[in-house]
């Protein structure tokens, strides 16, 4: 998904479980097109460059969507997913959770902090394996 727009809703609303599912709407406001790296920096030049800043006292919780379409079969589906972050994520694959980082292994919702942040600048690389069911030929992700 390099060089692939993305959307951000930074509203700092709860929006439940519902923008999971695929037939969500997420063409209106508050959510925002952009590409990555999103984010805030106190540091600049720590970090690659922003291209789509945040703010510094934005919300708890950030969602972000992206929308591609997967024409290959799903046996031995992987995806690495290259992130910068400080705090934690739970990623999602088509409403799948497909990993959590630095996040609790119990239910997590929309107030939900993460367990821990790292100080120290670094890219964590996650491996998603085993998407058979949350990809399949010709159907449209998100």
């Amino acid at each position: 998904l390099t060089d692939t727009i993305w959307l951000v809703n930074a509203s700092g609303t709860d929006l439940g479980l519902a923008w999971l599912d695929q037939g969500y709407d997420d063409t209106q406001s508050p959510w925002n097109a952009g590409n990555g790296l999103f984010g805030y920096t106190p540091a600049p030049g720590t970090y690659p460059t922003l291209n789509t800043p945040l703010s510094s006292s934005g919300p708890n919780t950030y969602y972000f969507r992206a929308h591609f379409s997967w024409d290959n079969l799903a046996a031995n589906v992987a995806f690495v997913v290259t992130n910068y972050l400080t705090d934690g994520a739970v990623i999602y694959l088509n409403g799948v959770e497909v990993r959590r980082v630095r996040m609790p292994a119990s239910a997590v919702g929309f107030a939900t902090s993460a367990t821990g942040t790292r100080v120290q600048v670094s890219s964590s690389a996650v491996l998603c394996e085993g998407l058979a069911a949350a990809v399949s030929p010709g159907r449209r992700c998100r």
